[in-house]
């Protein structure tokens, strides 16, 4: 459960929707949503990282953050499962030892399974059991096949597009954010320059001031 910065500004995620809300059993209105500018939409991801509602990686990824899954648990099961039983297939998936939400982990080898693990709970969970198999399908388990950003970052295209870039690929709101930074980095020197020549500039005045004085 992880998404690019440019999925995440995708127009199919910015745009607007119409929907239809019911207030009294004799009342409807429709109303449409304009959705979100691009600069908007940055902005929003902005201040949920900063509120840390998301958690953004060095790569670019952002995924919920420990508060999000915590407050928002019902709400996701309810809005994304489709169904209660834990045999059905789920969007929103629970770790197999801790019950918890799966955002970042490991997941069976068998995609249609609904088993996953925190990597944090993979130890305990393989030393309490006789062999390394899914618990639900029996499926060997390798812990090679990862949940979250991983899992996109650990695909041959991925690492293909890595090495054609030398080791060197980012996203590019990571690009964006170190273009920002060079940015400020001008404007200061900029700055220091400006206060410098404005420092040389008065201490030539008062120079001229005191000559004229004598």
């Amino acid at each position: 459960m992880a998404v690019r910065s440019q999925q995440a500004l995708e127009s199919e995620v910015r745009k607007g929707s119409k929907r239809q809300s019911v207030g009294e059993a004799t009342q409807s209105t429709q109303s449409s949503d304009k959705g979100l500018t691009l600069g908007e939409a940055e902005k929003l991801l902005e201040n949920l990282v900063k509120e840390t509602w998301l958690e953004r990686s060095a790569e670019g990824f952002y995924t919920l953050s420990p508060r999000a899954l915590m407050e928002l648990r019902s709400w996701l099961v309810e809005a994304y499962n489709d169904s209660d039983d834990p045999n059905q297939w789920q969007r929103i998936k629970f770790c197999e030892a801790c019950k918890e939400i799966v955002t970042i982990g490991q997941r069976c080898a068998e995609r249609e399974c609904n088993v996953r693990l925190h990597n944090i709970c993979t130890a305990a969970f393989w030393n309490s059991r006789p062999g390394k198999t899914c618990p639900k399908c029996d499926t060997a388990w390798d812990g090679k096949h990862y949940v979250g950003q991983k899992a996109i970052t650990s695909t041959e295209e991925y690492l293909k597009g890595k090495r054609r870039s030398g080791g060197k690929r980012k996203t590019a709101a990571v690009e964006e954010d170190e273009e920002d930074g060079r940015n400020d980095r001008r404007r200061s020197n900029r700055r220091v320059v400006e206060e410098e020549a404005e420092a040389s500039s008065q201490e030539a005045q008062n120079t001229l001031d005191e000559d004229e004085d004598e």
